[in-house]
Formats: structure tokens, sequence, C-alpha cells
């Protein structure tokens, strides 16, 4: 719910989802924290470089606009505090891909569908929630020392398995990634390394051309 009012908020602010990600929009802190922060916080929030960071043992120019420059905003009541920080360009970019589990629910999808939310480029989205997939893996792993998941296999809900994931259909999930195995290459490389460091096994006559 925090997320959807995030977005909702900042489509008000900046009409569109243009630059959400390349700019990795974290929600400002409220003004009144920030005048708390010194600026050395500031610049670490916003990960300012440390040659920035140097040039404030420099003078400072009664210019404000200098340091308007070397520091970006990272406060604002345009903001309710409960959202303050959050790192909205990265979820973003995580529901366009597939990693969160949102465009695969009808109910979730249909959330943002009503603010007008940019899904990206389609070609990239994984129709599988892949972060849930991962942990529901990682955990199959460690109970059964292997990732040769059967396709029907659903996530059980007794001990030791994470009843929070109890009634994943992993199997089916599973199948699906293998199908994908020359897409992911392609298209994400990163998520193919994680799923190598679970020993994840891919059979290349499933895989979809």
């Amino acid at each position: 719910e925090d997320v959807v009012e995030a977005l909702t908020l900042y489509k008000e602010l900046y009409e569109n989802f243009d630059s959400i990600e390349e700019d990795e929009f974290v929600v400002p802190e409220p003004v009144e924290e920030s005048l708390r922060l010194s600026p050395f916080e500031l610049a670490a929030m916003n990960g300012d470089s440390p040659d920035d960071l140097d040039d404030l043992d420099a003078p400072w120019s009664e210019d404000e606009d200098d340091l308007d420059d070397k520091f970006s905003v990272v406060a604002s009541n345009d903001w309710p505090e409960h959202l303050a920080g959050m790192k909205l360009g990265q979820i973003v970019s995580r529901i366009r891909e597939g990693g969160l589990e949102v465009k695969h629910l009808p109910e979730r999808k249909a959330m943002l569908d009503d603010i007008d939310f940019d899904w990206g480029d389609p070609r990239r989205f994984i129709d599988v929630p892949f972060e849930k997939v991962m942990c529901a893996l990682f955990g199959y792993f460690m109970i059964r020392g292997d990732t040769f998941v059967r396709p029907g296999f659903v996530m059980p809900e007794e001990r030791p398995w994470p009843t929070i994931l109890a009634g994943f259909e992993l199997g089916a999930a599973v199948a699906r990634l293998r199908q994908l195995q020359n897409f992911l290459e392609t298209y994400h490389p990163v998520k193919m390394s994680l799923l190598r460091m679970v020993d994840f096994s891919f059979f290349p006559e499933l895989a979809e051309p």
C-alpha cells in the first residue's frame, strides 16, 4: 500500500514515470528532518561522490546555486514522513522486470493501472515473480540440498519450510524459468548468476527460442 501511495504522489508531482528509474529516485526526507542533518549526512544519503565531500572544506560561496550544483535536494514537504527514504526508483525497476509480484496478480496490476503506471519494456518482463521464486528456491536448496524441483511441487506449510511461502507453486515456476533460459541470458544476466548460486539447472531442450 505504501508503494501505491508513493507512486500515486510521484505521478501527481512529476506527471509521468519517464525518469524515475534512471534517476534512482528516493523519497525525500521532510524538511524539518533534513535541517538536523549535516552536509556530510545529506551527501551520503544522496550518494554524492567523495570529491563533492572534499569540497565542503573549501570556502563556501555566498551564491546558493553553487551548493545546489554540488548536492541534490533530499528534503521536501511534498512527501509524508512515513514514506521518507523509500527507494522508489529501484522498486519501479523491480516491478517492471517482474522481480516483485505485482503485474503477475490482477488485483495488484489494476491498482497501478488506475494511476496510469508505466510498466516499461514488455520484452524485459519475467512472467513469474523472480524474487519470490528465488526465496522459495533458496529454502528448497537449504532443505533438500538441490534445486531439482518436481513440476507439481507446492511449498509445504509445515516446518522447516518457510511458512510465508506456503502454497506457492514452486514446481510450476521452476519449469517456467527453464523455458525462459534464452530470454534470461539475453536480458537478465544478473538473475542468471543468482540462479547459478543455488546450482539451478537448465535443460536446453526445454528452452523457448
